[in-house]
């Protein structure tokens, strides 16, 4: 799922974002997106991070990549798994 989606921003906020529209599932990795639906804008790196750590998507995203097991399916085939 990509962060747009989640949280329902407007089609003119998520495609001026530079989240879109290949890093909707990794937004915080990248500097200068339009965090809380366009509403914020951040004067720092560091002051970004900080609002990806408490945000929820964030959390959403990281929750589902700790449940995920280490590898994907085609190593897992490949080694008979």
């Amino acid at each position: 799922m990509n962060c747009w989606e989640y949280k329902n921003c407007a089609e003119e906020v998520f495609k001026t974002c530079p989240a879109y529209p290949d890093s909707g599932s990794g937004c915080w990795m990248l500097e200068g997106v339009k965090c809380q639906s366009g509403e914020k804008e951040f004067s720092s790196l560091d002051e970004q991070i900080a609002c990806c750590g408490r945000c929820d998507f964030y959390t959403h995203a990281n929750a589902r990549d700790r449940l995920k097991p280490a590898g994907n399916s085609a190593d897992q085939e490949a080694a008979g798994i």
